[in-house]
């Protein structure tokens, strides 16, 4: 298996790099070591154990109320915004990183200390190339230009937004 990160491949297989560590649970491990990365995004969980590297801006940033995003969240709503999974490094932390099945499809991830959602993605078919990252975790700032709120319907009653602040696109 290789190993994806900036721009392609490691050098080597992943097994046989100490800078490139397959990761179990979907999403691949890329240390840049001293290679210089032109526009990353840091982020990690609340204990620190994880912690990663976007290669790419988030793009298509979505606050969802659906039922599922707020459970796993604990909140109103949870901003996501998609990254190829390619471009999803783990720089530390990948063994306290599980993963939670919460439909046929999605795969969620989360730190296995402190809870912190951090991804989800779906297991097959359309978008499975594609990783959800939690906005909420970037260490990075982040300005996104382009927001929409989606599943309206499911926001609880307790969470009413006052008339163009939130925009389903």
């Amino acid at each position: 298996m290789q190993c994806l990160g900036h721009n392609g491949h490691c050098e080597g297989d992943a097994q046989s790099s100490p800078e490139c560590v397959p990761l179990a649970l979907t999403i691949e491990v890329w240390n840049s070591g001293d290679e210089a990365v032109l526009e990353s995004y840091m982020g990690s969980c609340l204990c620190a154990r994880v912690s990663y590297r976007l290669l790419t801006p988030p793009k298509a940033v979505t606050h969802c109320h659906c039922s599922q995003c707020r459970k796993s969240h604990g909140a109103a709503f949870a901003t996501y915004g998609a990254v190829p999974r390619q471009e999803v490094c783990i720089v530390s932390g990948e063994a306290d990183i599980t993963s939670y099945a919460s439909s046929e499809s999605v795969l969620r991830q989360f730190c296995r200390h402190c809870g912190s959602s951090l991804f989800w993605s779906r297991k097959a078919g359309d978008w499975s190339d594609w990783v959800c990252v939690a906005l909420g975790t970037l260490d990075t700032p982040l300005e996104a230009a382009k927001q929409k709120h989606v599943h309206l319907d499911a926001q609880p009653a307790w969470s009413t937004f006052p008339g163009p602040c939130v925009q389903q696109g």
